[in-house]
């Protein structure tokens, strides 16, 4: 070789200099996980999502990792499945807490060396977003604040009854289509206990339970 020559070949992540104004040599290696996905596939099931995927030539694999987006940009882990040499897999994602009308959805493969590749993303269309509320904080004590995720703008009904199924408080709200915050000052009067918050409107009921202290 001639001095400044560049020499590739494989066997390890590295480089080193020879002789002085010679010339270098750069080793360079390349990890294959052990594992082919055939098919990876996603429905939506109202509450749920399902993915499913077939693999071959699983050598060496210690597990699937599933990660979950609403963006396609950024994802966090959901869950793993061990893998143990068969040719198809499956996970059921609840999703009845994260409401968004599309999910993204990769596989993070890795081996028993720790390495690891990243799988075709898919995405799953769930139609509108579901309804989602809740009561921040729970339990409450001089105020019930609710955050409610509206698939549409409309107008609401929020309802509060105590165990008995009487009604203790009324609000009449517009809602935007997607997050809400309302806030029930008046519910700072009520007895300590367990409450049904209901939210109402044409089409659509949506109920949760408040817990009241003092």
């Amino acid at each position: 070789m001639n001095p400044g020559q560049t020499f590739n070949a494989t066997g390890g992540s590295q480089s080193f200099t020879l002789a002085p104004g010679e010339y270098r040599v750069y080793l360079s290696s390349f990890v294959v996980v052990p594992v082919d996905i055939l098919s990876f596939t996603g429905q939506h099931n109202g509450n749920s999502n399902l993915l499913k995927w077939t693999v071959a030539n699983e050598q060496n694999l210690e597990y699937y990792e599933l990660q979950r987006s609403l963006n396609g940009v950024d994802f966090v882990s959901v869950g793993d499945v061990t893998a143990t040499g068969s040719s198809s897999y499956g996970y059921n994602d609840p999703v009845a807490n994260v409401p968004s009308p599309v999910y993204y959805y990769r596989l993070r493969m890795v081996d028993r060396d720790g390495n690891f590749k990243l799988s075709e993303i898919v995405k799953i269309n769930a139609g509108r977003a579901a309804w989602f509320a809740e009561a921040n904080p729970n339990p409450f004590g001089s105020r019930l604040n609710i955050r409610i995720q509206s698939p549409e703008q409309t107008n609401a009904r929020v309802l509060v009854t105590d165990m008995s199924g009487r009604q203790v408080l009324q609000r009449q709200v517009s809602l935007i289509n997607g997050v809400n915050m309302v806030s029930l000052p008046e519910a700072a009067v009520l007895e300590s206990g367990l409450y049904n918050v209901t939210i109402i409107t044409a089409s659509d009921r949506y109920s949760i339970r408040a817990v009241k202290v003092k």
